[in-house]
């Protein structure tokens, strides 16, 4: 898509809400600031359907720069990465020796891997090499969207399996042959997810076994609630068995959950327009996604800081 004036307008204004910066310096840099805080992070390089293997190298090697840096500068920080950013549709033994090499470097330097979900039809795929390239001890997660039919099953088999998941509503527009398309049945379906994981969770801590630890990535706050309702109702769950993740642009609501001793990890995506904008009109494919703009533009940009 061609970068007119009205699209870059656009881009300069949800940049505030979505993502971090342009460079890694940049992003890093906010990073650290937000783990001084005491905010944790996750850092995502954007980009996605590489379709050539120049592209993959550039992506790993900036992957591989970026994981040195947060094991040097010592944060509080995983990576965030998307199979077809890594070469997934090159084939499938093309992206897994990538990402092995990558989950490799990362457990080198004790950095975990957020691993993102994108199309349905990459899910099994997806959950393929997330399980055979992770341990349990390592701290991974693999991301599931609420929207899609299956992930109720795969959140059951992953956690009892060791992995701990990400649980999102889910951006992508999919077939009504495997997804909720009504936000009503998706919320629904989200709480359904939230109910599993710290039900078992609860089964867990019972049986002596600490993790898997999910995250539920939402800035919903009747899905918020919920979540907080069912862990401070539990008396064997402590408030740091569930993470919550926001996207950047709204850690006033972070520092909320801060100041209430949950643990909160902030969303920071970078990379020039050219890979920001994809992103960015995903979002806003969204309604909601509309009123999170529209309420930072009426704030001022003060939920940002």
């Amino acid at each position: 898509m061609k970068i007119n004036f009205i699209t870059r307008r656009l881009l300069a204004i949800s940049r505030q809400i979505f993502i971090a910066g342009k460079t890694q310096e940049e992003t890093l840099a906010v990073a650290e600031k937000l783990n001084g805080e005491g905010f944790l992070t996750t850092i995502d390089i954007l980009g996605e359907h590489s379709k050539s293997e120049e592209g993959v190298k550039t992506a790993y090697e900036e992957y591989k720069r970026l994981l040195e840096e947060i094991g040097r500068r010592g944060l509080k920080t995983t990576i965030s990465i998307k199979l077809t950013h890594l070469g997934l549709e090159l084939g499938f033994g093309y992206c897994f020796n990538v990402v092995k090499k990558i989950v490799r470097y990362a457990r080198s330097n004790n950095v975990g891997i957020e691993f993102d979900m994108e199309e349905f039809k990459y899910n099994l795929e997806t959950i393929e090499i997330f399980q055979s390239l992770s341990k349990p001890t390592d701290n991974n997660r693999l991301c599931l969207q609420a929207n899609i039919f299956n992930s109720f099953y795969d959140l059951d088999f992953l956690h009892d399996k060791g992995y701990p998941t990400r649980l999102v509503k889910g951006a992508y527009q999919e077939s009504s042959e495997v997804a909720y398309y009504n936000q009503i049945d998706i919320e629904e379906n989200f709480i359904s997810l939230i109910n599993l994981a710290i039900s078992k969770t609860i089964l867990n801590r019972h049986n002596n076994i600490c993790g898997p630890s999910h995250a539920i990535g939402t800035r919903d706050k009747k899905i918020i609630r919920h979540a907080k309702i069912l862990i401070e109702a539990s008396p064997i769950l402590e408030k740091n068995c569930i993470e919550f993740q926001l996207l950047h642009g709204y850690l006033a609501l972070g520092r909320e959950l801060l100041q209430e001793g949950y643990p909160v990890r902030i969303y920071l995506p970078y990379g020039d327009d050219k890979a920001a904008l994809p992103y960015v009109l995903r979002r806003l494919k969204n309604p909601h996604a509309w009123k999170l703009l529209f309420d930072w533009l009426l704030n001022f940009g003060k939920a940002r800081f």
